[in-house]
């Protein structure tokens, strides 16, 4: 029986091929899960980019309209990466709807403070008081009656 034990133990021939298979194997399985990891993370780059942009152009468009108080606005903003589309949805309340050249969308509803109305301001403009180097003095009023 000691003699069959040292051949068996003798005998490697098949050995060196199963290892380098598992070898292999084992390799195979590291490479596709690093470009699978790889491949996830360029989608993630890419769809945090397209927020952010379309992000910027719903900043733009929304300060565009709290500038102008609600009172006039354009219903659609063309930009160079994409558009922007305003829906009112009440007397205060819009809906801004950005559109990049991908398809990608996003949108935000923002609320426009109403201005109180302020009285207008009345310029006057006295003839009689011009200067020789041209330069006009205006006279302001605040209220309007």
């Amino acid at each position: 029986m000691n003699k069959h034990y040292r051949r068996l133990v003798r005998s490697e021939s098949g050995s060196s091929l199963i290892s380098t298979l598992l070898l292999l194997l084992f390799l195979t399985f590291l490479m596709t899960a690093s470009a699978t990891v790889v491949k996830n993370q360029v989608v993630q780059y890419k769809q945090t980019s397209y927020s952010y942009e379309a992000k910027a152009l719903i900043a733009m468009t929304e300060t565009l309209l709290l500038s102008e108080g609600g009172d006039s606005y354009p219903k659609q903003i063309l930009f160079s990466n994409g558009k922007t589309v305003i829906e009112k949805v009440s007397d205060n309340r819009y809906v801004i709807s950005a559109t990049l050249n991908n398809h990608y969308t996003s949108q935000k509803t923002i609320e426009v403070p109403i201005r109180k109305s302020e009285p207008e301001e009345i310029l006057e403009i006295d003839s009689d008081s011009f200067e020789q180097d041209g330069e006009d003095h205006i006279k302001r009023d605040q209220t309007i009656e």
